[in-house]
């Protein structure tokens, strides 16, 4: 291989790979309270942040998990959730689910639909929800949410806890400004671990 490819080659992959760091440091540390760390990040052409909420429950991760796919228990827990339900099963690891979004007055409610797909390893658990806006109809009601996607991810910790972190982008579409909204984006997680620790402790 001539010599120029080679470092042409070598330079693209440092370009590559300084990316793929730098996008992993792009998380911005905002809170930390009750054990429970959130971190921000700009999303491209989005005027509203992904988070990043991350906490050590001392709980059996099967419990954890199925806590978090009971979506019609969302209400009891999840904040701003009014309502929960899965609409479709496709398989044992993936279904559609469809969740109700308080907002404030005068504003009308959001509603998402996301497809789920549960992925198990041996001491990890990935719960991937996609966006799927179009797979039922919208109700006269209800905002649709077309941006909204996230991802937990459970790892078994030592001493017997289980590591969370719960990734999240999504849009409401509030005629509100950007900086406005992502005030929220903090203290709901923030309150949502920690009802969820109250559940599986």
């Amino acid at each position: 291989m001539p010599v120029i490819l080679r470092i042409s080659i070598t330079i693209l992959t440092l370009l590559l790979l300084s990316t793929s760091i730098a996008g992993d440091n792009l998380w911005h540390f905002h809170k930390q309270e009750h054990g429970v760390s959130v971190y921000t990040k700009p999303i491209l052409h989005s005027s509203l942040d992904a988070f990043k909420a991350q906490v050590t429950l001392d709980a059996k991760l099967e419990h954890i998990r199925n806590t978090i796919l009971d979506y019609s228990e969302y209400p009891t827990w999840y904040e701003n959730y009014s309502y929960g339900e899965i609409i479709a099963r496709i398989s044992a690891n993936e279904f559609i689910v469809r969740f109700v979004i308080d907002v404030p007055f005068p504003f009308r409610d959001r509603d998402s639909v996301n497809r789920v797909v549960v992925k198990d390893s041996n001491d990890r658990l990935q719960i991937v929800l996609t966006s799927e806006p179009d797979i039922l109809a919208s109700k006269n009601d209800y905002v649709r949410m077309r941006v909204s996607s996230g991802q937990w991810v459970l790892r078994q910790a030592p001493n017997n806890q289980i590591d969370i972190e719960l990734t999240y982008h999504a849009d409401p579409e509030l005629p509100v400004p950007g900086w406005l909204a992502n005030r929220f984006l903090i203290d709901g997680p923030i309150q949502s671990l920690i009802n969820l620790r109250n559940l599986v402790e």
